[in-house]
């Protein structure tokens, strides 16, 4: 997909699939105190190229999104990151119109957006999006917990994990 740029109209925002060996890529467009390391993931057996979209001008990254593709349901995105010093609405439609797409090609129904507040642009965002077609809901809240300060309660009940199988058919649609 292509944007035309406000700064150089002859410099057009391109966007493509993130491919094997570009975690350093992926990690150039950093928003806030991003650390610029990180595990590797490009090279993961899962790792899926369409899901990691890097927007392009003039050979140089300004942007990238991810999404999960949850097929044939639904696709959601994933806080388009745009590189400090361009153009957030140009960088960011184009990212959306591309992670649309993709939607489409997965033959999804339904597509989300999260957002998350540590983006500077966040209010610019919400702008974008809603005149994109997207419409705010409130039906999701995100929970965090550190995992170094979790200590698992203790249960009065003792409890026993099976399978269906183990279990059987009947148990099972009874729970």
């Amino acid at each position: 997909m292509r944007g035309d740029s406000d700064k150089n109209r002859s410099e057009v925002v391109t966007v493509r699939q993130l491919r094997q060996a570009e975690d350093a890529l992926w990690r150039a467009c950093r928003c806030g105190e991003w650390p610029p390391d990180g595990p590797k993931f490009t090279s993961d057996p899962g790792f899926r190229p369409e899901a990691h979209l890097v927007a392009e001008r003039a050979g140089r990254i300004v942007g990238r999104m991810e999404s999960v593709l949850n097929e044939p349901y639904s696709a959601v995105l994933i806080d388009p990151i745009v590189c400090d010093g361009e153009d957030v609405e140009e960088v960011a439609r184009v990212l959306i119109g591309e992670g649309l797409s993709v939607a489409r090609s997965i033959g999804a129904a339904q597509v989300e957006l999260i957002l998350e507040s540590y983006l500077p642009y966040l209010e610019r965002m919400g702008a974008l999006v809603t005149e994109l077609g997207f419409r705010r809901t409130f039906e999701k809240a995100l929970y965090m917990c550190d995992l170094a300060a979790f200590s698992p309660g203790v249960s009065g009940q003792p409890l026993e994990f099976r399978s269906i199988a183990e279990a059987g058919n009947t148990a099972a649609i009874r729970v």
